[in-house]
């Protein structure tokens, strides 16, 4: 007899579980927050709301196993795409922690992570795909499961085990680059996969107008999304845009889609993906995952913690030995003697000449019409006072030089959190000392991390000593949702003192 696998899904205010043997669906169910016997209790404690729904979720799903397949929201997780030059299996998770270090805005022994990769060999490279999550993060779920007495046999993305379902459709099986859209009426996330690989992932709002999802809206925002994967993943084309969702307007949804994005959009319902009433996109995420072991895909990853390590690195000494040959080393010397001469001369001529030709060209000069009134003595009183200016400047930044460890403070990585950006630095001197105010802004895809990220700076400019050596309090003045490019960013204003 087949084992039976359970599969659980957490989104953000929902959960799905579904449980399955071999490939066969035989129970499923979703609950979320707003339907849930805790709020219904009302129970204060958020963490027995969720024990509640999942509790719940289990009995309909007639699960009693204690070790489950997680599929967390794509919101926890750090999804990213990069090439690197082709190399030796055993050689790429070394070189990779490094380089996804450059797009993570916390230290990589932070993550428990794992990957994937396509060989490009006419290209000579690999395109690999990075999945990863905070070991906080992961821990705190861990913790949640515990509680209750689960254990997480597998930890996954939702994405992976929603495409794990889709991709079991032979009409879907062939495909390589696609997009997935799993909607529902409290989230919805964007992944793009390229070679069959998750490359890019977005977490969407959902917003409102009279009642229902804001179609327009909601398709400029997936319509910029899809500007950016154009921009970074040029020579990709996408053969299709699947739309998984439960909601009635998804058709007219599609056709809005279809018509902004010029790409097939493919409408599919949970119900018709598990050939069960009653299904949700909740409940196929944890089918997706129950199953992952049974559905081949390319892409299951195990998410460990690597521990990075310096290896020690022996230098050899390197010894010449050396036979002196007198003779030989004079007529180099020699030869090379007379070429110095020779270029030196050469040089010199050219020179000269060039001397010459730009004098003859100077006094040929004559002034435009616009400044003939002006005359040449005039010109040059201007200019003599450009340069005054000039040197004014130069002895105010002699003067100033205290500025420039807290300036170039402000470029360094170690400081400067990754996705922020200033609009403006303003420094003013006082009798009291330096005052000084910065705005800019900080995109991450979640506002949530852009707030964290905020907070990240002010504390590495608290802690940092070319701030500390010119002004003593660092604080928020605020912080504001607003758009750059057609992205959502959280802006923000420091003060310094």
């Amino acid at each position: 007899m087949a084992r039976k696998n359970a599969g659980l899904y957490l989104g953000v205010s929902s959960v799905g579980a579904a449980l399955a043997e071999s490939k066969n669906l035989l129970f499923l169910s979703s609950e979320s927050l707003s339907s849930s016997e805790a709020k219904e209790a009302d129970i204060s404690d958020e963490n027995l709301h969720w024990q509640a729904l999942v509790r719940k979720s289990f009995r309909q799903a007639n699960i009693e196993d204690k070790e489950v397949c997680l599929s967390l929201a794509d919101r926890d997780f750090i999804i990213r795409s990069l090439e690197m030059p082709l190399m030796k299996k055993s050689e790429i998770e070394s070189a990779l922690i490094y380089e996804v270090e450059k797009y993570i805005p916390f230290k990589p022994e932070e993550l428990v992570w794992d990957y994937q990769y396509n060989r490009l060999s006419k290209e000579k490279k690999i395109r690999v795909s990075f999945v990863g999550i905070r070991k906080n993060n992961l821990a705190r779920t861990r913790r949640f499961l515990e509680s209750m007495g689960l254990k997480a046999e597998s930890v996954e993305p939702a994405c992976l085990s929603l495409a794990r379902i889709v991709k079991s459709d032979k009409n879907a099986k062939s495909l390589k680059n696609f997009v997935l859209l799993d909607l529902t009426s409290r989230e919805a996330y964007l992944t793009f996969f390229q070679g069959d690989l998750p490359v890019f992932n977005r977490y969407l709002s959902i917003e409102e107008k009279e009642g229902r999802l804001d179609l327009d809206n909601f398709a400029e925002v997936v319509n910029f999304s899809f500007q950016y994967f154009q921009r970074e993943f040029k020579e990709t084309k996408l053969d299709k845009f699947f739309l998984v969702t439960s909601e009635a307007d998804s058709k007219e949804m599609a056709a809005i889609l279809e018509k902004s994005l010029s790409l097939e959009v493919k409408v599919l319902t949970p119900n018709e993906l598990t050939s069960r009433q009653q299904s949700s996109v909740e409940s196929l995420k944890a089918f997706g995952a129950a199953v992952r072991e049974k559905y081949p895909y390319k892409f299951n990853p195990t998410l460990e913690a690597v521990e990075m390590k310096e290896e020690d690195i022996v230098v050899e000494p390197i010894s010449f030995e050396v036979s002196w040959r007198w003779g030989l080393l004079s007529i180099v010397a020699g030869i090379s003697l007379i070429f110095y001469f020779i270029a030196t001369t050469v040089f010199e001529n050219m020179l000269a000449y060039s001397e010459r030709s730009f004098d003859r060209k100077e006094n040929a000069l004559l002034l435009p019409s616009g400044l003939q009134e002006v005359g040449w003595q005039n010109i040059d009183e201007a200019i003599g006072q450009k340069y005054k200016k000039i040197e004014k400047l130069k002895s105010f930044t002699k003067d100033r030089k205290e500025l420039l460890p807290f300036l170039t403070a402000l470029s360094q990585r170690a400081v400067l959190p990754p996705q922020a950006k200033f609009e403006d630095v303003r420094i003013n001197f006082q009798q009291s000392g330096y005052q000084g105010e910065m705005r800019g802004y900080i995109y991450r895809g979640d506002d949530f991390q852009e707030r964290e990220g905020v907070n990240d700076f002010i504390d590495n400019l608290r802690k940092n000593e070319a701030v500390r050596g010119l002004f003593s309090r660092v604080s928020l003045s605020s912080t504001s949702r607003g758009e750059v490019g057609g992205f959502s960013v959280t802006r923000f204003s420091i003060r310094l003192d």
